[in-house]
């Protein structure tokens, strides 16, 4: 997913700094919203899963004092490193939808699409 983000925002660097037909603007439009959708239902999906080992590893450092056996010790850690990862990876799917949401404003506020492009679009 890293991969596909980065080519994508990649993608909409190239197509935002030229010139399109209106043909080419509607069909880079509704691309880039069918793009964009699906990665906001990742960043969600990524979302629950950091959540839920969250609280995994909080339930899990509450046994570990109770308990203060090796072997919830070792599952805490294990719970923690993957915590670690999740999180670092919901942090770039945010800043990169983020980006998008720039390539958004850039499209449409800064008059990138003529009036019936926006029309056609239902942006107006």
């Amino acid at each position: 997913m890293r991969e596909r983000l980065q080519e994508f925002l990649d993608h909409m660097e190239m197509v935002t700094s030229k010139e399109l037909s209106d043909d080419e603007r509607e069909a880079v439009f509704n691309d880039f919203m069918k793009q964009i959708q699906f990665f906001q239902n990742e960043r969600l999906i990524h979302l629950i899963v950091t959540v839920t080992f969250a609280i995994i590893a909080i339930f899990t450092t509450l046994a570990n004092y109770i308990l203060q056996s090796i072997c919830v010790f070792v599952f805490l850690l294990a719970i923690y490193i993957l915590l670690l990862f999740y999180i670092r990876h919901y942090f770039f799917l945010e800043r990169g939808v983020q980006k998008l949401y720039l390539y958004y404003d850039k499209l449409i506020k800064n008059t990138y699409y003529s009036d019936d492009v926006k029309k056609k679009c239902s942006l107006v």
